[in-house]
């Protein structure tokens, strides 16, 4: 399974990254800022980031995050996740319904920080994100 990770260079973004490299996963990652993480592939733009990815997770600033999904969504293969982070989702989740239909969409709401250490567990709160359903 390939993951990608948009908005590496945030601490949510980078932790990101380690989570999945530790679980061996391939992690393709962007952002706009300079970073280096290691064993994830500092992709040159979003599009080429999110292409092949299975799992997208949009990690970005709350203010960007419907633009970027909306990006993301743009690139994504067919059949591919996309997963958002935002801790406020007014705008976010009625951007991701916007989203393909092919694209499955995953409104997520980690309850943990950057700082979580890598042995603690660490949940997330899942959010209803269907077509026709109030949020």
């Amino acid at each position: 399974m390939k993951v990608a990770v948009v908005g590496a260079a945030g601490k949510m973004g980078a932790w990101f990254c380690g989570y999945f490299a530790r679980h061996k996963y391939g992690v393709s990652a962007f952002d706009v800022r300079p970073f280096s993480i290691g064993r994830v592939e500092n992709a040159k733009s979003l599009a080429r980031c999110v292409r092949d990815a299975d799992l997208v997770v949009v990690c970005v600033p709350v203010k960007h995050t419907p633009s970027v999904i909306k990006q993301c969504a743009r690139h994504m293969k067919a059949g591919a996740s996309l997963a958002e982070i935002s801790s406020v989702k007014d705008r976010t989740l009625p951007a991701l319904k916007k989203t393909r239909n092919d694209v499955l969409k995953l409104c997520v709401h980690p309850m943990f920080g950057p700082g979580q250490a890598r042995k603690s567990s660490c949940e997330c709160s899942p959010c209803r994100c269907r077509a026709g359903q109030k949020s």
